[in-house]
């Protein structure tokens, strides 16, 4: 598919697209997870356990009789 701008635009389209994955590539290259403050081991746990029905290890009658936190 041919494009029918003329070649000043289609510079700037590449430099500004450059541009924006240039800065995307250096956001992700600089962010990273940290975990939380204080870690879940402290707080008694993995976090809370679902059940939603929908598998076999999810789906029955029995349900926990845990309280939540």
């Amino acid at each position: 598919m041919a494009l029918d701008y003329p070649e000043e635009h289609r510079r700037e389209a590449l430099l500004i697209t450059a541009g924006v994955v240039l800065l995307l590539a250096l956001l992700c290259f600089f962010l990273r997870f940290s975990g939380p403050n204080p870690p879940l081991e402290t707080l008694g746990g993995d976090g809370v356990e679902l059940n939603y029905g929908l598998d076999e290890a999810g789906g029955g009658d029995v349900q926990t009789l845990a309280t939540a936190n």
